[in-house]
């Protein structure tokens, strides 16, 4: 595993190496994901090395720093509340003056000292006097606690977001006691260039790749509840796995048809499943395989079904409804389900691979379908009944997955049913992300839109930790893919593959595809 920091200053097309920056004293850690037991560490080498990174790309028709829109009123009361007052400024990288940062919106998220969870219960937004060095903000009148305080720069701005005292991560924040009837009083915040680490992981080949990825979101959990694998060298059967093995807080990695890797089976190793679930029949995991891995862990079964469509059925009956291959069927809901499916073609693997991790967001599946059939047939209709879905999501246009499948999806579900397309896979990935993942994230992932493995066994990773997945040349950024990801804010950049699929210009975000 490889890191660099990029900074945002030069254009894409001019980069030059600059001096040292000096590296956070503390290694980045990417954020837990929403309802899952398993703890991901995704952290970034401290020692990584400065370069210039992406230059001014047209925002999208988002906030791209503000993030999502302020919720509404909390039902804390605030009978006698504290205030707390602050100052903030940018930091201008070529001089290193200091300059007021009026426009930052600052946001304080209460505590719950039983849970632990933060809710947003207010914001102040700076103001400065003509001239002044620094602008200031004071909150309203807040209940006593400890707050989260987030500073969030203006749109278009160039300046990084960051947490109360100095830090990037919200883990890494200083919370701030708020006493009834005082005001407290911030230390000075200084905005400074925003910059990404970029991540890249890296093996001798898409078994090892998957090994070291899975090693290091999970390896801290070990025992993991759970880890599929699936054939490396054919996708149509795994497609549906990755979001399956999210669903149940495992990972996935890869195995040839007729041995098992060494990575692979030291991976298993190092993470103790206490289930293994082997995806695909015979002609894409073999009995010996099958065999060597029971012999690692005897909970091991095989999900399957007579090609692609059954078995993207059978894998999601399996992780949401509990249901073996050989269980008896019918349309009546089952424990558990998915009221969220998102659709995609398993004649080609893109859509359904960008897929993954935004279904992972809805705690949804992804279903493969024949996408130029003329209806959906029984099976399907009877599994999105069995699962209790309310709302589906098209991955890709009318060439991936027919009107008509989209004309019987709104047919049989109560809720919304809605497409992402596009001219191509970048794009479709980039639209299902924007519409998926609102506000701002601190990590994305970067995978091949050429090559399946990396990608699918990256998306249970970051399901881990809620994170979108979006789909590259080998040598440059598709321009849809850059605006989509930038107006997340990221921090965290994670590529997907060595060099030979993701080349150095992808990892130091040099190139937009022209």
């Amino acid at each position: 595993m490889r890191s660099i920091r990029i900074t945002v200053g030069a254009a894409l097309t001019a980069l030059a190496l600059v001096g040292a920056l000096a590296a956070p004293a503390q290694a980045a850690s990417a954020p837990g994901s929403t309802g899952s037991s398993v703890a991901a560490d995704l952290a970034p080498s401290p020692s990584a090395t400065p370069v210039p990174g992406p230059g001014d790309v047209p925002p999208l028709d988002v906030d791209a720093q503000s993030g999502a829109p302020t919720p509404p009123p909390s039902d804390v009361e605030f009978d006698l509340g504290g205030l707390v007052h602050g100052t903030v400024s940018y930091i201008d990288p070529d001089a290193g003056d200091i300059i007021a940062a009026p426009g930052v919106r600052v946001e304080f998220s209460l505590r719950d000292p039983e849970s632990g969870e933060f809710s947003l219960v207010a914001t102040a937004t700076s103001t400065s006097p003509e001239g002044a060095l620094r602008a200031e903000f004071t909150t309203p009148r807040l209940a006593p606690g400890d707050y989260l305080v987030h500073y969030v720069a203006p749109s278009g701005a160039t300046v990084r977001n960051e947490y109360y005292n100095d830090a990037i991560h919200r883990d890494e924040a200083t919370l701030v006691a708020v006493t009834a009837g005082a005001t407290t009083e911030l230390e000075p915040t200084y905005l400074e260039p925003k910059l990404y680490w970029i991540t890249r992981f890296g093996g001798a080949d898409r078994y090892a790749v998957a090994a070291n990825l899975s090693l290091d979101a999970f390896g801290d959990a070990a025992p993991v509840p759970v880890i599929y694998v699936a054939s490396g060298e054919s996708y149509p059967d795994a497609l549906s796995a990755g979001p399956a093995a999210a669903h149940q807080n495992g990972g996935l990695l890869l195995t040839m048809r007729d041995s098992l890797p060494d990575s692979t089976r030291a991976a298993l190793a190092e993470l103790q499943p206490q289930k293994i679930v082997v995806v695909g029949g015979v002609n894409t995991v073999s009995d010996a395989v099958l065999a060597e891995l029971a012999a690692v862990q005897p909970d091991t079964v095989r999900i399957a079904g007579a090609g692609r469509y059954e078995s993207s059925r059978a894998v999601i009956d399996y992780a949401f409804c509990g249901l073996l291959p050989d269980a008896p069927r019918d349309a009546t809901p089952c424990d558990g389900g998915a009221t969220n499916v998102f659709v995609a073609t398993g004649a080609n693997f893109p859509d359904a691979l960008a897929a993954g991790p935004a279904a992972a967001h809805r705690d949804g599946a992804v279903l493969l379908v024949p996408g130029t059939a003329s209806d959906l047939d029984v099976p399907t209709r009877e599994l999105l009944s069995r699962l209790g879905t309310l709302n589906a999501a098209i991955a890709g246009g009318g060439a991936s997955v027919s009107g008509s499948i989209e004309w019987w999806l709104r047919q049989l579900l109560p809720g919304t049913v809605e497409r992402f397309g596009g001219a191509n896979r970048y794009d479709v990935a980039a639209q299902m992300n924007t519409a998926v993942f609102q506000g701002t994230y601190e990590s994305i992932f970067v995978a091949s839109g050429e090559v399946f493995a990396d990608a699918l066994s990256g998306g249970p990773v970051a399901a881990s930790v809620d994170a979108p997945l979006y789909l590259v040349q080998k040598g440059c950024l598709p321009e849809s893919m850059w605006r989509s990801a930038s107006a997340l804010d990221p921090i965290d950049i994670y590529l997907l593959g060595g060099p030979n699929t993701l080349n150095d210009d992808v990892a130091r975000l040099k190139y937009l595809c022209r």
